[in-house]
């Protein structure tokens, strides 16, 4: 066996430099649980180990050609990542709290090369999408199997944030601090599973993903994240409103699936309430309309935090507060909003714009609509996925507490991204076997 062999590199058929295809597959398929552990998962100081695995992909990356004659979304990426942290790295030398500036940065810095790296992977070694997804459902296998411990036991790791109380229901987070973060990396999961549930034909690899399809769901629902639920609900439409296969293949299957629970096992239904919350059980449109106008519930409180992102956004002209700033800020400028001790945006697009300026924050929706429209163009299998998945994040980005400091959120970002440069390869239409 040569040591090309052995070191798992692929000669090319040009004949051009080697490609460490091995390598490749097994960091495609650690990753993702890499991020969903985090910081529990210890690297090197401030840089654990999905942090390290990162600066190891950016490394393997290198030893991939760069298709110059049809670079796709790559240059515009490039000069977004180029722009980001070049705006953020001088909005750091003048932010309130320079600890938190550096902690967001590298964070950025990090997710942008991760999906910079991808997709100059990607636009050799098309088999890196279905090993990044592969990834995500290993991921899902550990952190799934975490919160049907919590669930059984009512007990948490020891980075859970909230202390327990004595008869409430326990809300997983597996080895998120957060229940909210936890959905909304399974907003994802279920993305990624709806993904090969379409491109696969084996029927009893069907089955185990339309089983994984609905425990996903049902986590979400012990997690009480009703911005997640919603994002959920949009996906599954956004991909039968996209795909056209899917549509009747999901119809057919919820329609067995609930017979077959409704006769089978009538008090399945009784089970399943038992774990979800009150809050999310009671839920109501009256109940939200009032929760909106009331500055004391968690929809009220996102209202508020909403308007101080628009109101830090003016007061710093335009230009941001800072990275990682938006809690300093609210102190230093004394805003005029009622978040009681809640510092951090809930929101995407206002963490965004809030802390790096107006101009980061069209030029990251001039290059997201930019991928709507390749998307649309494209006749590849993950358009109905990709479409869907756009529409989920929507409510999702108005879940968690931040979003930008999240491992997770750059993962799934680099594995849309590399969805969006195989589906503009003409060969990128065949079905796994």
């Amino acid at each position: 066996m040569s040591s090309d062999a052995t070191f798992g590199v692929r000669p090319r058929r040009d004949g051009g430099s080697n490609h460490p295809v091995a390598t490749t597959r097994l960091l495609a398929w650690v990753l993702p649980t890499a991020a969903a552990l985090g910081p529990s998962l210890p690297g090197i100081g401030p840089i654990f180990a999905f942090r390290l695995l990162v600066v190891v992909v950016a490394l393997v990356a290198l030893a991939y050609p760069t298709n110059r004659q049809r670079l796709g979304i790559t240059q515009p990426l490039s000069l977004l990542a180029a722009f980001w942290v070049a705006n953020g790295i001088v909005l750091s030398l003048f932010a309130i709290d320079r600890t938190a500036a550096l902690r967001t940065m590298m964070a950025v810095s990090l997710g942008l090369l991760l999906s910079m790296s991808v997709v100059r992977i990607a636009r050799t070694e098309r088999r890196i999408a279905d090993w990044l997804a592969r990834g995500w459902l290993l991921s899902f296998l550990v952190t799934g199997a975490i919160a049907a411990w919590e669930l059984r036991t009512g007990q948490h790791l020891t980075n859970y944030f909230l202390a327990p109380s004595a008869g409430e229901r326990p809300l997983p987070a597996a080895t998120f601090y957060n229940p909210n973060a936890f959905a909304v990396y399974l907003v994802g999961v279920q993305a990624i599973l709806l993904r090969t549930l379409i491109r696969t034909r084996r029927a009893s690899m069907r089955i185990v993903l339309i089983a994984g399809s609905a425990a996903c769901v049902f986590i979400i629902l012990a997690t009480g994240s009703r911005f997640c639920l919603a994002a959920v609900a949009l996906l599954l439409l956004g991909v039968l409103m996209f795909d056209q296969i899917s549509m009747a293949r999901s119809l057919l299957v919820i329609t067995v699936s609930g017979c077959l629970i409704w006769l089978v096992a009538p008090h399945a239904v009784l089970a399943i309430e038992t774990v979800i919350p009150d809050d999310v059980r009671t839920t109501s449109a009256e109940q939200i309309r009032s929760s909106l106008n009331r500055a004391d519930t968690s929809e009220g409180v996102r209202v508020e935090l909403t308007k101080a992102s628009v109101w830090l956004l003016g007061v710093s002209g335009g230009l941001g507060v800072g990275p990682g700033n938006f809690s300093a800020a609210l102190v230093e400028y004394d805003a005029p909003f009622e978040t009681g001790e809640t510092a951090a945006p809930h929101n995407l697009l206002g963490e965004l714009a809030s802390e790096f300026g107006l101009a980061v924050f069209l030029a990251v929706l001039l290059f997201v609509s930019s991928l709507v429209r390749r998307v649309i163009r494209t006749n590849s299998t993950d358009r109905a996925v990709l479409l869907g998945t756009g529409l989920a994040l929507v409510p999702a980005g108005l879940a968690n507490s931040s979003y930008l400091l999240s491992s997770n959120l750059w993962a799934l970002f680099a594995t849309l991204l590399c969805f969006v440069v195989l589906g503009e390869s003409a060969a990128y239409g065949q079905v796994e076997k």
